[in-house]
């Protein structure tokens, strides 16, 4: 996948390698996948957080710090989604990311930035609105494998 984004996003042919890296503390290492890259004879680490890793950017600062420290390598995190505020933030702080939305900003290497932002709706599947809960009930527990608008209880139209 990021071989693919290199190529088609940056025209650049990456060796991309999977890494592991020992001695780290376990927030660190879960839910991340370490990356050893090499570009044009330049090696650094990519660090893909999950899309479920909240995030700080002192805080990226810091556990980067610490990753460079064990692989001796200059530290970039690779992001599933990023807002245009938290793009912006890191690139205040100087905090090397990759985008999969085709934005890179490498400051040891180079970057490609965009302000184009497209807004993916997301749809949360974790809750039902009261409405669809009470239809949802009705229909469970309804003797018929179907239910006609008209014939649902009243309120309900």
């Amino acid at each position: 996948m990021l071989k693919e984004l290199f190529n088609s996003e940056f025209g650049i042919d990456a060796k991309i390698e999977d890494i592991n890296i020992k001695g780290l503390p376990l927030y660190m290492k879960t839910g991340r996948k370490f990356f050893s890259v090499t570009v044009e004879g330049y090696s650094f680490l990519v660090v893909e957080l999950s899309s479920k890793d909240g995030f700080g950017v002192i805080a990226l600062q810091k556990q980067a710090a610490q990753y460079s420290g064990k692989t001796n390598m200059e530290v970039a995190y690779l992001f599933n989604d990023l807002s245009k505020p938290q793009r912006d933030s890191l690139i205040k702080h100087r905090q090397a990311f990759i985008w999969k939305s085709g934005q890179l900003y490498l400051p040891f290497l180079g970057m490609v930035l965009r302000n184009n932002f497209s807004k993916e709706e997301k749809i949360s599947n974790e809750r039902m609105m009261p409405a669809t809960q009470l239809l949802f009930l009705y229909m469970l527990y309804a003797d018929s494998e179907f239910v006609i608008k008209k014939k649902l209880p009243r309120g309900w139209d």
